[in-house]
């Protein structure tokens, strides 16, 4: 029994736990470690590289609805370029002396000053076509829709508040016939409205059948009645401008009367 003791002998081959302790040696886990070392999606990063949607940015360099707005405010009466017409037109009353005639212009533009634009009133009797009297506007500021009322004192002192009125003199009106000048002349007869770059942006010309000389838009207005106490030119509706005055104007007298700085009074 005791010759023998093989398995006390045999315990170093038996014991190859702890001499190849393979798993720690070998430890592959560790050292390729594959992931930290490659690290593809920190080194290439190609997301924050290319940012082509912060580079391009086409919405904010384009920004067309920003730039557009001014188009759609003059519509809205606020901002953009005046635009004007002849609106309204008293030249005949029952006296003697007319001293409430007056011509009412319209903005339905947006805001702006009057300074250059001109009224210039002429004789349509015959083809020689004598500009009688022309009034050259200041730098008058303009609301859009507002009404500027170039009349007589009378009409002036009954303005509404919001309309802007200028006095018309022989002093303030360039006439080739200043002893003659007083008031506007009856028709057959024309009025034009020119801007400041002298093109004209509105033609009217009153007196029916019997003007036959001159420029006016489409076919000329009806004449207004002496007879009328209270009768003018107005457009209807208030404003419309078809270029054409024989459809455009109408009678005051027939649907309420004349209306300087205000609406006008147009039939249902």
């Amino acid at each position: 029994i005791i010759d023998a003791e093989p398995i006390i002998d045999a315990e170093p081959d038996a014991a190859p736990i702890i001499d190849a302790e393979p798993i720690i040696d070998a430890a592959p886990i560790i050292d390729a470690a594959p992931i930290i070392d490659a690290a593809p999606i920190i080194d290439a990063e190609p997301i924050i590289d290319a940012a082509p949607i912060i580079d391009a940015a086409p919405i904010i360099d384009a920004a067309p609805i920003i730039d557009a707005e001014p188009d759609a405010e003059p519509d809205a009466g606020e901002q953009g370029p005046l635009r004007l017409v002849i609106n309204e037109v008293d030249y005949d009353q029952p006296t003697a002396n007319d001293i409430v005639e007056f011509v009412e212009l319209l903005n339905l533009g947006g805001a702006g000053a009057l300074e250059g634009y001109q009224l210039r009133f002429i004789n349509g009797a015959n083809d020689a076509l004598l500009e009688y009297a022309t009034y050259t506007f200041g730098p008058q500021p303009v609301e859009a829709g507002q009404r500027i009322v170039f009349g007589d004192q009378a009409v002036l002192d009954a303005l509404p508040a919001d309309a802007i009125g200028i006095l018309m003199t022989n002093e303030n009106i360039n006439t080739q016939t200043p002893d003659e000048f007083s008031q506007i002349q009856n028709g057959p007869d024309l009025i034009h409205l020119a801007d400041p770059s002298g093109e004209i942006v509105d033609r009217l010309g009153y007196g029916g059948d019997s003007l036959t000389f001159g420029e006016w838009e489409g076919a000329p207005a009806p004449d207004d009645p002496s007879a009328e106490a209270d009768s003018s030119l107005i457009r209807c509706p208030d404003g419309q401008d078809t270029d054409d005055n024989a459809a455009d104007f109408r009678l005051s007298h027939l649907s309420g009367g004349a209306t300087p700085g205000a609406p006008n009074a147009c039939p249902d």
